[in-house]
């Protein structure tokens, strides 16, 4: 059984060697002369993951774009950590950034097919819908220039923005075939400039009451603005820009669609007769 005096003492470098242990003939031997005490910064908790120490070191940047430091801590930890029995990784909102936009593009495509079945079945064809597909790449060009323009970043709140634009900029191309499928004009050409004529205000009307329910999202500067306001500012951005664009784009490529098809259709009837 070990005893000491010294045990109300604090614990230090000179308490420690102070110590005296017993030996087998009886006399005592200084903790000192059998050992070397020196003072070393530590952690206070090992943690463990699959049975290994781990340590995260975690930091914060002056925004949420974390692109830029997770690029110089990629080309910057290969050199600074050595030996085969160290392994690190980059974790945090940039791989959770990463993770997620695999996700979002799949709901992003399981979207886009589902909006493109739905107008297979209202229009009874496919080329129709195609011609109206079309209309959602082009508001990707306002969703990059609203962002630009406000000083937001592409980030998980602004890509739901553009998975929401991919239902809300087709409304305009459908407006549009719709009316030229049930026009009665004769001529294609005549019923091509009326049927955007026509469909010109309602498009107008539709995109503009829109645009301005999400302009407070869009302005907003208070508290946790820096969350939800991207969301807004994508989708105002894609919805000019898809709208202006679509207003020329969508006439152009349904006359050269149709055209394409009656004069295939006259050869066909005149190879018969």
């Amino acid at each position: 059984m070990l005893t000491s005096g010294i045990a109300r003492e604090p614990l230090d470098l000179n308490t420690l060697e102070r110590i005296s242990l017993p030996t087998q003939s009886g006399s005592s031997v200084s903790f000192e002369n059998i050992s070397e005490t020196r003072l070393s910064a530590q952690v206070s908790t090992i943690h463990h993951k699959d049975r290994l120490k781990t340590i995260t070191v975690s930091g914060y940047g002056p925004s949420d774009d974390t692109t830029a430091i997770r690029a110089r801590m990629q080309e910057y930890l290969p050199t600074a950590v050595t030996g085969t029995e160290i392994s690190w990784n980059i974790a945090g909102s940039s791989t959770l950034l990463t993770d997620s936009f695999t996700t979002l593009l799949l709901v992003l495509g399981i979207s886009l097919f589902l909006v493109y079945t739905v107008m297979v079945l209202q229009f009874e064809r496919f080329t129709h819908p195609l011609i109206i597909m079309t209309s959602i790449p082009l508001c990707i060009i306002g969703v990059i220039i609203g962002l630009l323009v406000f000083g937001s970043d592409i980030s998980l709140i602004a890509f739901l923005g553009l998975i929401a634009l991919g239902g809300l900029v087709v409304n305009n191309a459908i407006v549009l075939i719709d009316r030229m499928n049930h026009g009665t004009e004769t001529r294609l050409e005549d019923l091509v400039v009326n049927g955007a004529g026509t469909r010109l205000r309602p498009i107008l009307m539709t995109t503009l009451t829109t645009f301005f329910g999400v302009m407070p999202m869009t302005l907003s500067a208070g508290g946790g603005s820096e969350i939800y306001a991207p969301l807004g500012q994508a989708i105002a951005g894609g919805l000019i820009s898809s709208t202006l664009i679509t207003l020329f784009l969508i006439p152009v490529l349904y006359y050269t669609v149709e055209k394409d098809r009656l004069e295939e259709k006259e050869e066909a009837h005149e190879q018969i007769l």
